[in-house]
């Protein structure tokens, strides 16, 4: 149960997500108002952004991009109408959402920054064109007004709408964005969302959190079934179950998940705060940073190593809460970015427990004729087939070829997965959390191995 709990955020959480792929490069058509009228991490031209995603440039502003930073706000305000672990938290909030074309004329991509604390990781929805003319919108977002506009700037009617996972940050928004759809388009979108999900801490059906289900993916008849494969993933050895549906849409031959495989790039996403860059840049918090490509760099590898592996070997807090790096983290970085790869922390944590479940559930998404990847998190479209998500699932087949994850960065994770492993055997909810304080909370506030020649 505490190990679900881990994931009711799951990149991203990462969930934040192994044979080495780069982004496939088709053509990508930016079209938010914010692209236009921001520099989104471009080196040679370096100017602040503002903070809830208006920005300053001295390239030329487009007519529909000419409103002040107050009209910016309004059109990216939300509101989370339940608690989450993400800003902000509850309430009032902003985001940016910059809109792409992941496959021409056919899959659209909309990306807002989900953050906490200092951390950012961008989330995605998906728009993918049915033969009918009609949209499929994968996992949408908060509903700002800049994310309908772009969303129904594509003149189609939003006819199926999915929730493909349990996760929170995939299914709070759902409520709110089927709601303020309808008051924009004539008819309400059918909602089909996977079962099994769940709520803490009182686990509520969807219909008492606002989410109206018109059917359940992989039990009712499914009418787009014939345009989009669909096979869930369940693992539910312990408590509440992950779960999580993934699509392959036949026409453009692309994969469609939500958590369970991703891709870091090498550059932070675009649509990534850049104060938020800067703040956590420094390896000594105590020095300001200084705004370079090669700062965000770094401050986006930090980022990603903080999703991937909860406790980087190369990183520690020290007095005032504030975040110290040793030099070598980037190493670590090279070793995760540019490539397919499943969560570190699913990885430990859920996946290698229920390594059967895993490999039935590979051989089946294997039979698609997949060639590109596009994930809820970090970079999309990737290329790759089937074989490449094979091979990123190669724990699961209990491969013997050495782990191409940075050892001293996976000690943590490795020792939650022992305690994990041992969750159901005889005796083993006596000692779980003594486990859990010793290898974990340890590690994490008393002492950091591998610092400073520290055993």
């Amino acid at each position: 149960r505490e190990r679900c709990r881990l994931f009711s955020m799951s990149p991203g959480c990462p969930c934040f997500h192994l044979l080495a792929l780069l982004p496939a490069n088709p053509p990508r058509t930016i079209t938010s108002c914010s692209a236009q009228t921001s520099l989104f991490g471009r080196p040679g031209n370096l100017q602040p952004r503002h903070r809830w995603g208006g920005y300053k440039s001295d390239r030329r502003r487009s007519a529909a991009c000419s409103s002040d930073v107050d009209n910016f706000a309004s059109s990216r305000r939300f509101y989370l109408e339940a608690p989450a672990v993400f800003k902000p938290f509850i309430g009032e909030g902003y985001r940016a959402t910059l809109k792409t074309e992941l496959v021409p004329g056919k899959i659209w991509g909309f990306e807002q920054s989900q953050e906490l604390g200092a951390l950012a990781v961008n989330i995605r929805s998906v728009a993918a064109l049915l033969p009918s003319g009609d949209l499929w919108v994968h996992a949408p977002l908060f509903p700002t007004e800049e994310y309908l506009d772009q969303l129904l700037s594509l003149n189609r009617t939003i006819a199926h709408v999915v929730l493909p996972t349990y996760a929170l940050e995939h299914k709070i928004p759902m409520s709110s964005f089927l709601r303020l759809l309808g008051d924009r388009q004539a008819a309400r979108p059918k909602l089909w969302a996977v079962g099994d999900t769940w709520s803490f801490p009182v686990n509520l059906p969807l219909k008492w959190l606002g989410i109206p289900v018109d059917g359940i993916i992989g039990e009712d008849h499914i009418p787009w079934r014939d345009h989009i494969e669909f096979e869930v993933l369940k693992i539910a050895d312990v408590g509440n179950p992950f779960v999580e549906a993934v699509f392959f849409h036949k026409d453009t031959k692309s994969l469609i998940v939500t958590d369970v495989v991703y891709s870091v790039p090498q550059d932070p996403p675009e649509i990534i705060p850049i104060d938020l860059l800067l703040e956590v840049a420094p390896d000594n918090p105590n020095v300001k940073a200084q705004d370079s490509m090669d700062t965000r760099r770094r401050a986006w590898a930090k980022m990603a190593l903080l999703v991937a592996f909860f406790i980087p070997a190369r990183q520690r807090i020290v007095e005032g809460g504030k975040a110290e790096w040793k030099e070598g983290y980037m190493e670590s970085f090279e070793m995760i970015k540019d490539r397919l790869l499943v969560s570190p922390i699913l990885q430990k944590l859920v996946f290698e427990k229920a390594s059967t479940i895993v490999q039935a559930w590979i051989e089946k998404i294997s039979k698609w004729e997949f060639e590109y990847v596009i994930p809820a998190h970090y970079a999309a479209p990737i290329k790759g087939g089937p074989s490449q998500v094979k091979q990123a699932f190669s724990f699961a087949y209990e491969d013997d070829s050495p782990s191409q994850l940075p050892e001293e960065d996976m000690r943590t994770l490795n020792d939650l997965g022992e305690i994990v492993q041992s969750v159901g055997k005889k005796d083993a909810a006596d000692t779980v959390y003594g486990k859990l304080f010793d290898k974990f909370f340890k590690n994490l506030f008393i002492k950091k191995r591998g610092w400073n020649g520290d055993d």
